[in-house]
C-alpha cells in the first residue's frame, strides 16, 4: 500500500466529507471520512477518524478506524489499536493490535458470493384497512 493517495486509479475521502454510493477503486482506497455503501478496492486503509457503514472488498485492509457491516479481505487484515470492526468479517491473514476491536462473526477463508450482495430491506407489515360500520 505504498502508492500515493492521490495517484491515479485511487481514491481519498477526507476527514469531514460524508460520501454515499459505491466505488469501484482500482488502487488504493484511503478513508479519512465516512462512506456509506459498497466499495471495492485493491487496498483500503481506514483512517482514525475515517468510518465506513456496508460492505467493503480489499486485497488488504489496514484499519484504523471503524467498519460497521461486511469487510471482506483476501489477502491480509491490520486492525490497529484504535481500530474497531463491527459487523461479519473474511480474512485469509489477520493481526490485531492490543486494544483493536472486532464485534461480530469472524471467518478465516473465502468469504461466500452473497457476502457482498445488499440486503433486502426488512419486511413491514402493512395496517389492514380499518372496516366502517355498516350504514355509517
Amino acid at each position: 500500500m505504498a502508492d500515493a493517495p492521490d495517484a491515479p486509479g485511487n481514491i481519498v475521502i477526507g476527514e469531514g466529507v460524508e460520501a454515499r454510493g459505491t466505488f469501484v477503486v482500482p488502487g488504493r482506497a484511503v478513508l479519512n471520512g465516512t462512506l456509506e455503501g459498497t466499495l471495492v478496492a485493491k487496498d483500503l486503509f481506514v483512517g482514525r477518524t475515517g468510518k465506513g457503514v456496508g460492505k467493503f472488498r480489499a486485497e488488504s485492509a489496514d484499519i484504523h478506524g471503524q467498519i460497521h457491516d461486511t469487510l471482506v479481505t483476501t489477502g491480509s487484515l491490520v486492525i490497529r489499536s484504535t481500530g474497531r470492526i463491527a459487523g461479519v468479517v473474511y480474512y485469509r491473514e489477520v493481526e490485531i493490535e492490543k486494544s483493536g476491536q472486532i464485534e461480530g462473526k469472524m471467518a478465516q477463508g473465502d468469504a461466500p458470493a452473497s457476502a457482498m450482495e445488499p440486503q433486502a430491506p426488512p419486511a413491514t407489515e402493512k395496517a389492514a384497512p380499518e372496516s366502517k360500520p355498516a350504514g355509517a
